[in-house]
């Protein structure tokens, strides 16, 4: 099996079907990585059920229970780096802050209020830090709302964390 090193520069062909030390692969992974949210891990608190509206691009998922609270995990393998996360959610006048937590610490938080439907909305948040290279939980979390908003509803199709350094 083989599997490359990506740098900033060029790409180094590293084969792992011989033993290495953990620097020979210490930072291999992908440059962008897609995480669909039907494809969560654990569901921590709530009820979080699959959507499809013709408006809003790929399958949705949203926390049907509508709870401060709320949340659901993804595992992923992130390489050490930096990292930019985007994240295609809906916006609506009954939604929550969307909280995003990288192993337990927030990476990003967007308010999802807006005072009529926006679909495809495009939220993005720069300068991830992962220290280490491993199995990390990504978790969404429904984290209050604004003061004009009417619930905790956190709806989104996809994040996706591009490896910027």
């Amino acid at each position: 099996m083989r599997i490359y090193r990506i740098t900033t520069r060029h790409s180094q062909l590293v084969d792992v079907s011989t033993p290495h030390s953990q620097a020979d692969i210490s930072g291999v992974g992908f440059q962008v990585a897609y995480i669909f949210g039907f494809s969560y891990d654990s569901i921590g608190q709530g009820t979080w059920v699959a959507w499809t509206d013709s408006n809003q691009a790929y399958r949705g998922i949203y926390n049907s229970s509508n709870a401060d609270g709320d949340n659901i995990s993804y595992k992923i393998y992130l390489a050490k780096g930096t990292y930019k996360l985007i994240c295609l959610a809906s916006k609506n006048a009954d939604r929550a802050i969307m909280q995003i937590l990288l192993d337990g610490s927030e990476i990003a938080s967007w308010d999802l209020y807006n005072d009529s439907m926006v679909n495809n909305a495009l939220l993005s948040q720069d300068n991830i830090a992962v220290n280490s290279d491993g199995i990390k939980t990504i978790t969404i979390k429904a984290n209050g709302h604004n003061a004009s908003s009417s619930g905790y509803y956190v709806a989104f199709s996809y994040l996706a964390l591009f490896r910027t350094a």
